[in-house]
């Protein structure tokens, strides 16, 4: 799922991460939207000029720069709304 665009210094990781889902009993279909997720993550990474975060408190930090990020320049908006 990883495009050729992507820096090669994610594919590694990326496959890490492909391999762990082929051991997961998932759809091929989730399979493939988590691949998405994680590859669009990576581009982000890649467009923003951060490395890929190694330690916990900076991969929280940059989850929530691209959460931001996905928000404000996608548009995105919840697809429910909560009655509580």
């Amino acid at each position: 799922m990883l495009n050729n665009e992507m820096v090669s210094q994610y594919l590694p990781r990326f496959s890490e991460y492909h391999g762990h889902l082929v051991e997961q009993k998932l759809s091929c279909n989730t399979r493939i939207a988590y691949e998405h997720q994680v590859s669009q993550f990576l581009r982000w990474l890649e467009s923003s000029g951060i490395d890929l975060p190694i330690d916990p408190i900076a991969r929280d930090l940059a989850v929530a720069e691209y959460k931001t990020f996905q928000n404000s320049s996608q548009l995105l908006v919840p697809n429910f709304i909560s009655t509580t």
